[in-house]
């Protein structure tokens, strides 16, 4: 079972959000209402310290909701990416080796390889944008493992195959950051 690290980004929860100020502005109001109160104890006061009390309340039943519903979501997804990850490491473990190159056809491999990172693409971009930008960024530079072992022609879609099961990986510990 993978497990994944949970990176909080302290910049965007710092920010003042639409929400957060909604959520400061009643608080204001309801302190406004309380010094009211000392002044007079109306019946229309009464009702406008209810009505406030249920706005907070319900207010935080939205927020909880939305982020058990976010959570529900982002497991959805990272069961999709996962299935995906597995996809590309089968075509990792069934990569044309050099020794056998005259019975594996390397043109259906990397037909493969090109399907399914045509695959993963699609799946991201309907995540969003960072997701597939970051899932085709490659800085590697860095040759993997076993590549003088995979026959000439296959080699570069190898190496691109490993870049991307790399970044697939990122972006599956980070899901907060993408999704």
């Amino acid at each position: 079972m993978l497990r994944f690290r949970s990176q909080g980004n302290l910049t965007r929860l710092s920010a003042l959000t639409p929400r957060r100020r909604a959520i400061y502005l009643g608080m204001v109001i309801l302190l406004m209402l309380e010094t009211l109160k000392h002044f007079t104890q109306s019946v229309a006061y009464l009702i406008s310290l209810w009505a406030m009390e249920f706005f907070v309340l319900a207010l935080i039943a939205w927020e909880v909701a939305h982020a058990i519903w976010r959570h529900h979501i982002v497991g959805i997804r990272l069961k999709e990416m996962f299935d995906v990850m597995e996809k590309g490491h089968a075509l990792q473990r069934s990569a044309p080796r050099a020794a056998s190159a005259g019975s594996v056809n390397y043109g259906a491999w990397i037909k493969s390889v090109e399907e399914w990172d045509q695959q993963a693409q699609t799946l991201l971009k309907s995540y969003s944008v960072q997701a597939v930008a970051s899932f085709l960024h490659d800085t590697s530079g860095a040759i993997p493992a076993w590549y003088d072992s995979i026959t000439m022609p296959a080699q570069l879609k190898y190496a691109t195959l490993i870049s991307r099961l790399d970044n697939l990986r990122s972006i599956m510990e980070k899901p907060e950051i993408y999704f």
